[in-house]
């Protein structure tokens, strides 16, 4: 009885050390903005987030966004080889200054996450005109 005891102990002990190695894995370092926003409903903005993957195999991370600790857009699901990676991520649309969060989790284990402020990106509208120049001082007429 005394050595089934101290089997599940270590047992246990070492699903312990499974979980918290599962949650160590994966580290969101970074997430910068760009100027890019898909033309998708809702608007939301492109960003480049740098994750490092410390297993030797490639994980399934969901990627959760909030905007002031609320939760908001879809989860996104990335492949994060090992090592260092940078990936895209979705953050929403804000209009003024807010604290962002993006979280990755593994298999449910603990998030790792990123905290940051975020200030609201300028909507440019780019139009793109054809246009040919002919300078009839230095060249034939064309017709």
């Amino acid at each position: 009885m005394h050595q089934t005891k101290k089997t599940l102990a270590a047992f246990a002990a070492l699903l312990a050390a499974s979980a918290l190695s599962l949650s160590a894995q994966l580290r969101v370092l970074n997430v910068e903005p760009t100027v890019l926003f898909p033309n998708k409903e809702p608007l939301r903005q492109l960003a480049r987030a740098d994750f490092e993957n410390t297993s030797k195999a490639a994980v399934s991370a969901t990627i959760e966004t909030f905007v002031d600790g609320k939760a908001s857009g879809a989860k996104q699901t990335l492949t994060l080889s090992p090592g260092l990676s940078k990936q895209s991520v979705l953050i929403p649309d804000i209009d003024k200054p807010a604290q962002i969060e993006v979280r990755a989790t593994v298999d449910k284990s603990q998030p790792a996450s990123w905290k940051g402020q975020w200030q609201p990106q300028r909507k440019w509208k780019v139009f793109v005109v054809k246009s040919s120049h002919e300078d009839l001082g230095y060249e034939a007429f064309l017709f």
